[in-house]
C-alpha cells in the first residue's frame, strides 16, 4: 500500500512539473519557435500520461479505499407489508 501511495505521489509530482514547464514556456515572454511548441506538445503528453496513471491508481487499486468516505453501516430494513395487500384488507373491513 505504501508503494502505491508513493507511486501516486510521484505521478502527481511529475504531472505538476510538466504543467509548470508548460506555463513557463507560455509566460516567459520569449519568442515562441518550433522548439517551444515541441516542448509544449511533449509536456502536455507527459502530463496527460502521468495524470492518467495517477487516476488509474486511485480508481483501480486498493488506494481507492483511502479516498472513499467511510459510510456508516445502513440499518437493517424492517419487514414491510405490501402496500396493495394493506389497501385491500382496509377496504374489506370498511362497511
Amino acid at each position: 500500500m505504501l508503494e502505491l501511495l508513493l507511486l501516486f505521489l510521484f505521478c502527481v509530482l511529475i504531472g505538476l512539473s510538466c504543467l509548470g514547464a508548460m506555463a513557463w514556456v507560455l509566460l516567459s515572454g520569449a519568442e515562441i519557435g518550433v522548439e517551444r511548441i515541441f516542448l509544449l506538445i511533449v509536456g502536455s503528453l507527459v502530463a496527460v500520461l502521468f495524470f492518467g496513471f495517477a487516476g488509474w491508481l486511485i480508481t483501480g487499486t486498493p488506494l481507492r479505499a483511502l479516498w472513499k468516505a467511510e459510510a456508516a453501516s445502513p440499518p437493517a430494513p424492517a419487514p414491510a407489508s405490501k402496500p396493495g395487500r394493506a389497501s385491500k384488507e382496509a377496504s374489506k373491513s370498511a362497511p
